[in-house]
């Protein structure tokens, strides 16, 4: 019997049990597009982080902070100052290292009061030159003098003022106060960032004010800057910095947080998928189970066409053959059906989700802000779907396959 002989006999067979071909092709339908739905999102949500981090971080920079936690063991006396800029500039490869100061207020805006937010002391001149595509005004100007005293916020800050609306600060340690205007507001990032860079969350204020009119001296942390983002530059400036602090601060590289985020979203994306394959293995037993109803009942039709010749091989392709055709019109739906759940679950998320702080780890925050999340098929995602939903459908067809194959035919004619 010729192959597309088989081919058409197969595909007459699942239109002849419509309704039971339907089933069988639903359970694929359901385990590939869990599989897709699943991944895809992942995917989505992986390059929507990584590009909103990437946006708000410059890959040649590292940042300085006071070690802590238990295992770190720090001395609790040692601080970062801010006149311990000096410490920086002995050493090679690096080219700026700036303080961010901070002091946490409740902050007014008319009548609305957000409190315990952390308000951040930067050089507006510096900042400028480490994040030049995220430190940048959409409205108004950031202002290079550094006696200034007006404020610069991010973009969803614009949501309680307006350029040139006043903005009060009142320090929760000592009561001390600040009001003046808004003289820039950032474009907008996407609500978080790495590396201490700027966000849309973000109160600014020049770190002179900060440092005299709030006394703060002691630093959050350091934005250090190097000629360049090589990894050996990274490793020797890093050894450099902990041995001039005498090991008692931490140093992270931004690429090295980049690249754990990245690592951590591929383990989440196999074990989802790992979750989902399981769904795919449920679908094929129940390819088994209809197939071997299918061959009860078809029996007899089974030992009329071996009786007139039809040979083992050929009547195990037939079956075959509808294993095949179910797994590929499953996979193909699965495939459409994901997708488009993905996408709707990608717009919940968006409306839902929640931004970072204002320097992305360094501080807090509560305006929502992740943008938009697109589920994301590529074509290796789907040339696999389909591999493994014909695959699965195949292995779980082969016995039943098997079984009509080795029927005797005079036993199938007297089948009742």
């Amino acid at each position: 019997m010729k192959i597309f002989d088989i081919l058409k006999y197969s595909g007459r067979s699942l239109k002849s049990q419509k309704w039971r071909s339907f089933l069988t092709i639903l359970g694929v339908l359901i385990g590939i597009a869990a599989i897709v739905a699943l991944t895809s999102l992942g995917n989505g949500f992986e390059s929507t982080i990584t590009g909103q981090l990437e946006s708000g971080f410059a890959t040649n920079t590292l940042i300085v902070s006071k070690k802590s936690g238990t295992f770190e063991q720090p001395d609790p006396l040692f601080n970062l100052y801010y006149e311990n800029r000096s410490v920086f500039e002995g050493i090679d490869h690096i080219d700026l290292a700036m303080p961010v100061l901070q002091v946490t207020c409740n902050v007014s805006f008319g009548d609305d009061q957000i409190n315990a937010f952390p308000v951040y002391g930067v050089d507006y001149n510096n900042y400028s030159y480490i994040f030049p595509s995220s430190f940048v005004a959409k409205e108004g100007g950031i202002p290079t003098n550094s006696s200034t005293t007006n404020y610069v916020v991010g973009s969803n800050i614009d949501q309680k003022v307006d350029l040139d609306d006043p903005i009060e600060i009142t320090s929760i340690f000592g009561g001390v106060s600040h009001n003046d205007s808004v003289v820039a507001i950032l474009e907008e990032i996407g609500g978080v960032s790495l590396g201490g860079g700027p966000t849309d969350n973000g109160i600014y204020l020049h770190a002179n004010l900060i440092r005299y009119k709030f006394n703060i001296e002691i630093v959050s942390y350091f934005i250090v800057l190097l000629d360049d983002d090589a990894d050996s530059t990274i490793n020797s400036v890093s050894d450099a910095i902990s041995t001039a602090f005498n090991d008692q601060v931490s140093v992270i590289a931004s690429t090295a947080v980049l690249d754990t985020i990245q690592s951590a979203f591929g383990t989440i994306e196999v074990f989802l998928g790992g979750i989902a394959g399981i769904s795919l293995i449920v679908a094929g037993i129940g390819i088994m189970n209809i197939m071997i109803v299918s061959l009860m009942e078809r029996t007899r039709e089974i030992g009329i066409i071996k009786a007139l010749g039809m040979k083992n091989s050929s009547i195990l392709l037939i079956f075959l053959c509808e294993t095949i055709f179910i797994g590929l019109i499953g996979s193909l739906l699965g495939i459409g059906a994901g997708y488009l759940f993905a996408s709707l679950f990608g717009r919940v998320l968006s409306g839902g989700a929640a931004g970072g702080g204002p320097t992305g780890g360094f501080g807090g925050g509560g305006v929502p802000g992740f943008g938009t999340i697109s589920p994301i098929i590529t074509l290796d995602m789907f040339g696999l779907a389909i591999f493994y939903g014909v695959l699965v459908s195949v292995i779980f067809g082969l016995y039943p396959a098997w079984r009509a194959a080795r029927l005797e035919p005079v036993e199938a004619l007297r089948y009742e």
